[in-house]
Formats: structure tokens, C-alpha cells, sequence
């Protein structure tokens, strides 16, 4: 891609890929982009978001985790007391 003087892309520096994608209108984008998505999920991809530690939920959900496993864990050894 060339920038001109001024720093704006032309079309013209487009590759031809990129410049057929830049010819088609709004919706027939949407419809494309639409089609690529269908065949991502179909060859097995998946739509649900990665884990994301950042996010202030991320922790939350491994915080209450590891409180259900910790609390399994007090039952097994409080169970085990009671039977010796």
C-alpha cells in the first residue's frame, strides 16, 4: 500500500484482493464476512470468547472455583476424621 503526500491510502495502492473488497458495497461485505464466519464454525472454529484476565468477571469465576473445590476438599477431610 502507498501512502500519498498527505498520508491517505489510495485505492489504487491496494493489492487486488484488498481492492476488490473495497469496490463491493456495505451489505455485500456484511454478506461475505457473513459466509466466512460460517465456514470458520463449520472447519470446527469456535465463537466463544477466550479467557480473558483482564476482564474484572475472570477473576470472580476462578475465585468462586476454587472456593467450591476447597470446600470439597474440608468435606472429604472432615468425612475422613469422623470414620477413624
Amino acid at each position: 500500500m502507498k501512502k500519498s503526500e498527505k498520508g491517505i491510502l489510495k485505492k489504487d495502492s491496494f493489492v487486488d484482493e484488498d481492492g476488490e473488497w473495497l469496490k463491493l458495497t456495505p451489505a455485500q461485505r456484511m454478506l461475505e464476512t457473513t459466509k466466512l464466519w460460517k465456514l470458520y464454525v463449520a472447519l470446527g472454529g469456535s465463537l466463544d470468547p477466550e479467557p480473558d484476565p483482564q476482564s474484572p468477571f475472570y477473576k470472580l469465576e476462578n475465585e468462586e472455583a476454587k472456593k467450591k473445590e476447597l470446600e470439597t476438599l474440608c468435606y472429604r477431610l472432615i468425612s475422613r476424621k469422623k470414620k477413624s
